[in-house]
């Protein structure tokens, strides 16, 4: 009976114990449960940053440092999905076309966002070598610029030109390495970025050329200006100051200086409005019927003064009709190319004049054994302002060959360099002889 009862209370005495672990265990399992769901929670509500704080007892700590691994594992996936959905979507923005290569020039893979711009067809390229698909050259490059990426690890690029639909188009490439032995090559039309850039370039050339010319007028008008009036103030200043002790003939010679330079200035500033005019609005021709012969004899007869260095031998071997022209324009224009010969002439050197009339047209040849002009001044020779290099010390403005090239386009002629640096020069001048205006060809000006 003793035996039973001892029995009985150590059973009850292990019960008892197990009800009070189990206790303790409950409730060591219930701090558990609610530190898990407090974190759960908390993502739940969308703070992934949120960490478990670490706990004395293992148990809970251990399942800290789980939650905590948890969460990181879950951010860098959300962080993984966030980068490539960001690179989806800047690929998906890209109009370029995109070709993934091997090093040996294999085209592995494609993605075209203009289904429209892919000139092969896949399954004509995949799998197969640049050699087999690009053109020669391009394929030589697009290799050669494969390789140097892979091998520098840094992105390498090239333009080229291709003819696509009958129009040449300008393209760009960039490969760029997304791995041991592989490249990404991004391909872009760039044709209408070349077109703006041309217009650009164009554009700010002639802004250049605007300011040289501005800048070159402004230094010829300053030597063609300052030159006569220095010579009509000294010359009237001298009339002025010793009026009662200077000769009859100094004084005619001073007057025929101011005569000469005003003269001179008259013709600078109607030479800038006749080019100006002609730039701008166009000029008008005023014909008549006239004899070309009689005219450039009148020419000759006005340049006198101007060649007393030199000698002009003026030939007409069959004479001219009479034809319909601006007297004034031409005048000017045969005018300027005698003057032009004297300038650039050695003195007492011959210039030659030759008037060749034929059926339909009248040739006026100018011929001088000068200084000559350039190859490369030629292409600019009647440009307004324009001056040849080895004419510097020369007087002028650059507007005589200029109005020569308006006078020939408005008659429906043309005008014709041809010289030899020290040989000399030669301008012909052709016009088509017409007496009626509907006859003249239409002109064309500037």
């Amino acid at each position: 009976m003793d035996g039973l009862i001892v029995v009985l209370l150590c059973i009850v005495v292990a019960l008892a114990a197990a009800g009070i672990t189990f206790v303790l265990m409950r409730g060591h399992l219930t701090k558990r449960l609610e530190i898990l769901r407090g974190g759960l929670e908390k993502m739940a509500q969308g703070d992934l940053a949120y960490y478990m704080p670490a706990q004395i007892d293992p148990y809970l700590n251990d399942l800290s440092i789980r939650f905590n691994h948890m969460v990181d594992q879950l951010n860098a996936r959300l962080t993984l999905q966030k980068n490539e959905a960001t690179n989806q979507a800047v690929l998906d923005s890209m109009p370029d076309l995109l070709f993934r290569f091997n090093a040996d020039g294999i085209f592995l893979d494609y993605r075209n966002p203009r289904e429209s711009n892919l000139l092969v067809q896949p399954e004509l390229f995949l799998g197969h070598s640049v050699f087999d698909v690009l053109p020669p050259e391009l394929a030589e490059i697009t290799l050669r610029t494969l390789k140097t990426a892979l091998a520098t690890k840094q992105t390498q690029g090239f333009e080229y030109q291709l003819m696509v639909d009958g129009a040449m188009r300008n393209y760009e490439t960039r490969h760029m390495v997304i791995g041991d032995s592989e490249v990404l090559a991004l391909v872009r039309d760039v044709t209408e970025r070349k077109q703006q850039e041309e217009v650009l370039h164009a554009a700010l050339e002639q802004e250049k050329q605007l300011s040289e010319l501005k800048s070159q007028f402004m230094t010829l008008m300053n030597h063609e200006f300052r030159t006569p009036l220095s010579v009509i103030m000294t010359s009237s200043d001298l009339l002025d100051r010793y009026r009662d002790r200077i000769t009859e003939a100094q004084r005619a010679k001073h007057f025929s200086l101011i005569h000469e330079q005003v003269n001179h200035l008259a013709g600078v500033l109607d030479d800038i409005l006749m080019v100006s005019r002609a730039e701008t609005v166009g000029l008008v021709l005023e014909t008549s019927r006239i004899d070309l012969e009689s005219l450039c004899k009148r020419v000759i007869e006005d340049s006198q003064s101007s060649l007393r260095d030199h000698k002009l031998v003026f030939s007409a071997p069959n004479g001219c009709k009479m034809a319909l022209f601006d007297s004034k324009l031409i005048r000017q224009a045969i005018t300027n190319l005698i003057s032009n010969a004297v300038k650039f002439s050695p003195p007492d050197s011959t210039i030659q004049f030759d008037l060749i009339c034929r059926e339909h047209d009248a040739v006026i040849r100018i011929q001088d054994h000068g200084i000559g002009i350039s190859a490369e001044d030629q292409a600019h020779l009647f440009n307004v302002f324009y001056r040849a290099q080895n004419a510097s010390d020369k007087p002028g403005v650059g507007l005589g060959l200029a109005i020569v090239k308006h006078a020939a386009h408005l008659h429906g002629g043309t005008i014709k360099v041809e010289s030899t640096v020290g040989m000399g020069t030669t301008f012909t001048l052709t016009l088509p002889l017409v007496d009626n205006e509907v006859a003249r060809p239409m002109a064309v000006v500037g």
